[in-house]
């Protein structure tokens, strides 16, 4: 563990080096606009993260379940609710006076419960996500079984997909030019993930081949037919949509790293006759046994359920957590583990699907983890794995995150019936103060 007396070392060895870039800049060596000079001031506002002293939420709901900042202006930020409700809030920073007070709390600009919104969701939301490209709409799963296409303007649902029990994750790809299948997984004796098409009203793929629920849900932004899935039995695979028989392409191994040589294990497909098969095997014993070496031989990506996933902006890392209390980064073109240790990674959730975020706009070097705990959001670096900050001001547990990549605002929303906002110190946001005559 880092000493806590070297901690304060970073702030300053990241001043020095903007410093240095600005008097590189200033004497000529540089360029006015160059990466060196963006990442050093990109990094410096980002390590100053703190709770936001000019920008307030107030929910009306109960526990704020998940978050989704749409990606287009950074503006609108959907929130939804352990009480059935989804709120949209307007989160951008708008010059204003000279602050002579406490901010005024920002309420929902439109909100969806039961009693507004009649043939919303009618059990807990349990995940939100922006359609691609366009605000006016958005997909929406929940406890009640139900996968919902939602209308911004009127706020209410435009179709409904029926799903086989509680929905975990839906998800849309971000890069998808051919198609905008909604990706979602449920509780249910099928283990599957559905691919719903809202062009026809109903599922059109199914990916079989989990042993346990599939909790986590993520597109590649490299590839609009590559899809990865975490379950409730550990595994994490990667699938080829395309492909009607055997369309995992991978599944993640931790043993499978890059100081250990020879092609990982290749993925066990499920037979039709069922995942603990209905037949004895070639040597005699019974189907039980069979199916027991079948799972111990399977390769497993964390020792517990996978609770979240999630790839970098360039789709050349995945992350995972897991109820093990573990993150784990892979590879996503090898499927390597590159063991990196995420040091106080402990996870409390008790749902399956927790969401983290992401923030890659400063690039390799900068690229920060927003990890939801027990009462606080650890902070860390994607690719080292060092623990930069820790973010608290909930009372209760955290349970979602949601970052812009842009102005590295964060929003974190927990079972304290709250939505916090974590920005960097406010910057050209107020107006100017009239001069004297």
């Amino acid at each position: 563990p880092t000493p806590v007396w070297s901690r304060p070392l970073h702030g300053m060895r990241r001043r020095e080096s903007f410093l240095r870039s600005l008097t590189a800049r200033e004497l000529g060596p540089c360029r006015p606009r160059t990466p060196a000079v963006d990442a050093s001031a990109l990094s410096l506002r980002a390590s100053t993260v703190a709770l936001s002293s000019h920008l307030e939420l107030t929910p009306r709901c109960d526990a704020v379940t998940t978050l989704s900042l749409e990606a287009i202006d950074e503006r609108y930020l959907l929130a939804g609710c352990a009480d059935a409700s989804v709120a949209l809030y307007d989160v951008a920073d708008t010059p204003s006076a000279p602050p002579r007070g406490p901010p005024q709390p920002r309420r929902p600009v439109v909100q969806a419960t039961r009693r507004s919104c009649r043939s919303g969701h009618t059990g807990a939301v349990a995940c939100v996500q922006w359609f691609p490209h366009d605000t006016g709409a958005f997909v929406s799963g929940g406890y009640d079984a139900l996968v919902k296409l939602w209308d911004t303007n009127t706020m209410s649902p435009a179709c409904d997909f029926e799903s086989a029990g509680r929905v975990h994750c839906v998800c849309m790809s971000e890069v998808a030019s051919r198609h905008n299948l909604i990706a979602a997984c449920a509780d249910g004796d099928d283990r599957e993930v559905v691919l719903y098409d809202p062009n026809v009203g109903h599922a059109a793929h199914r990916l079989c081949g989990h042993r346990g629920v599939p909790w986590a849900l993520a597109w590649s932004p490299r590839d609009e037919h590559h899809l990865v899935s975490g379950g409730s039995d550990g595994s994490l695979r990667l699938w080829d949509i395309r492909k009607n028989i055997r369309g995992c392409l991978r599944s993640f191994d931790v043993h499978h790293t890059f100081a250990r040589a020879g092609p990982p294990r290749a993925p066990p497909h499920r037979s039709a006759a069922g995942a603990g098969g209905g037949r004895p095997d070639a040597t005699g014993d019974a189907p039980s046994l069979a199916a027991a070496a079948r799972r111990l031989a399977e390769p497993k990506a964390h020792l517990g359920g996978i609770t979240s996933v999630a790839f970098s902006a360039d789709g050349s890392v995945l992350l995972s957590s897991g109820r093990d209390q573990r993150l784990r980064l892979w590879s996503a073109a090898s499927g390597e583990n590159l063991l990196v240790h995420y040091e106080g990674a402990y996870s409390s959730a008790k749902r399956g699907h927790k969401q983290i975020a992401l923030s890659t706009r400063l690039g390799h070097a900068g690229s920060r983890v927003y990890f939801p705990t027990a009462d606080s959001v650890r902070v860390y670096d994607l690719h080292s794995g060092a623990l930069l900050q820790t973010l608290k001001g909930h009372f209760g547990e955290a349970l979602c995150a949601a970052a812009a990549a842009s102005d590295h605002k964060v929003f974190t929303g927990g079972d304290d019936c709250s939505i916090l906002a974590w920005t960097p110190p406010p910057c050209g946001l107020t107006a100017p103060a009239p001069r004297e005559e």
